[in-house]
């Protein structure tokens, strides 16, 4: 069993080993995980506006019924996601009037779509010492391979009635799902027979997030890479502590003395890379200004938003996807000026783009209070051991999530299989870590 978890002591020939472990999956539900991680990876299908995923993990549900395998396990973790999905059907289920109503047949989709993603980050926590994790990293590697082609260079599109199928996804999207999977491909790269040329493929993802335009994802992928050199070459560790470092002291100076000659500089290097990166970093133009940012702008307006349905229905909130239904009034004056000409019902209707500020907000202060709970009990093992110094190759899970908790104060992704599937990995591996090290 040790060998089939702990990632350091596999490699891709004696990997053949791990599928003869009577304890692990069987070999048809470990396939299906594959091909549901390479779609996680690359999210090109739909199937009557559901993603093939959806289809996928309910296969692999049915296969362990059949086959009488327990799929979830009874433990602590587990009932705090059950606790969760009880609090936030209730929400959606008897929610207040709002200006948009919604029929009890979408708010049914709607809880299922959350029993499905709470049911995978269940799934994945309660298997994951039973999983072959080397060749599910190999599909996630396949997925943002061909996910970063059809982005830059063959846009594939089909739209159908029934099938829909799309090789470019949006910027955020795109950005949302490299940073997802990112260091889950050092699993496969670093024992595979790409090893040799794993650090170009790295860094030619890397690349693909930096030339995205994105802002908050160029970051990003700048600290996981800094906590993945940390990882894979301990030899300078110290090296990489003191890149986190500066790394954190320029975001300060840039902060507080964004008129010094090192920002300029900075921003010089970067502009013919990333240009809205660029004016951000020097603090010019419509979308370097955060004053005049109106994407900036509409975050912190959904927060006014977030804390005005608080105020009025504390406990529950509002209801799962009921953020932009809901209709309060929103102060257009002060800082939002950039807002006066637009009316309160459009300004109502748009996302929150915060994914924390629309959970507050749709589940209340009991649902927001059993998420963090949820996540602090995957990220406190992170924590410990980046003060420790401590941080190995099994700790990638615990990356990803920290990462992406970061981004999802840029957009709203709470919703949706990638987010859970981390979720429900960290969880895994923070309760494995002991045993994964023996």
């Amino acid at each position: 069993m040790a060998e089939y978890l702990s990632i350091s002591t596999v490699s891709s020939s004696d990997n053949s080993a791990c599928k003869e472990d009577n304890t692990a999956l069987p070999g048809v539900i470990q396939w299906w995980l594959i091909i549901f991680a390479f779609f996680l990876a690359f999210p090109a299908i739909d199937i009557a506006g559901i993603s093939i995923t959806f289809f996928i993990f309910f296969i692999i549900i049915g296969i362990h019924v059949w086959r009488k395998i327990t799929f979830i396990t009874k433990d602590k973790t587990n009932k705090w996601l059950i606790l969760f999905f009880i609090a936030g059907t209730i929400s959606t289920f008897f929610h207040p009037s709002l200006y948009r109503e919604v029929t009890f047949l979408a708010d049914f989709k709607t809880v299922s779509q959350y029993a499905y993603w709470i049911l995978l980050a269940m799934y994945v926590r309660s298997n994951f010492h039973l999983v072959d994790w080397w060749r599910i990293s190999r599909g996630l590697f396949w997925g943002l391979a061909i996910l970063v082609v059809g982005q830059y260079f063959w846009p594939f599109k089909v739209d159908s009635e029934l099938i829909s199928i799309a090789f470019r996804a949006s910027r955020n999207g795109f950005v949302y799902n490299v940073l997802c999977f990112f260091p889950f491909l050092l699993w496969y790269l670093n024992y595979s027979s790409l090893k040799r040329i794993s650090p170009l493929l790295m860094l030619i993802l890397i690349f693909s997030v930096l030339i995205s335009n994105g802002r908050a994802g160029f970051i990003l992928i700048i600290l996981q890479a800094i906590f993945i050199g940390i990882i894979i070459y301990p030899k300078l560790k110290r090296v990489f502590y003191i890149a986190f470092i500066l790394f954190a002291m320029f975001f300060v100076i840039w902060q507080f003395y964004s008129d010094l000659g090192i920002i300029t500089k900075v921003s010089k290097a970067v502009e013919n890379i990333n240009p809205r990166m660029a004016a951000t970093i020097e603090k010019e133009g419509s979308e370097g200004d955060l004053t005049l940012d109106k994407s900036w702008l509409l975050r912190k307006l959904m927060v006014e938003k977030s804390i005005a349905i608080v105020r009025a229905y504390p406990v529950f909130g509002v209801g799962w996807l009921h953020f932009d239904k809901y209709s309060t009034k929103l102060d257009t004056s002060g800082e939002f000026r950039r807002f006066s000409g637009r009316s309160q019902e459009y300004l109502n209707s748009r996302s929150s783009h915060n994914s924390y500020a629309m959970y507050m907000a749709e589940g209340g202060l009991v649902g927001f209070f059993l998420l963090v709970i949820i996540l602090l009990v995957a990220l406190i093992p992170l924590f410990r051991k980046f003060l420790s110094n401590s941080l190995t190759m099994n700790d990638i899970p615990l990356i990803a999530l920290a990462t992406l908790l970061i981004y999802l104060y840029a957009i709203t992704a709470i919703t949706g299989a990638n987010t859970w599937f981390i979720i429900g990995a960290s969880l895994g591996c923070s309760r494995s870590s002991a045993f994964i090290n023996s």
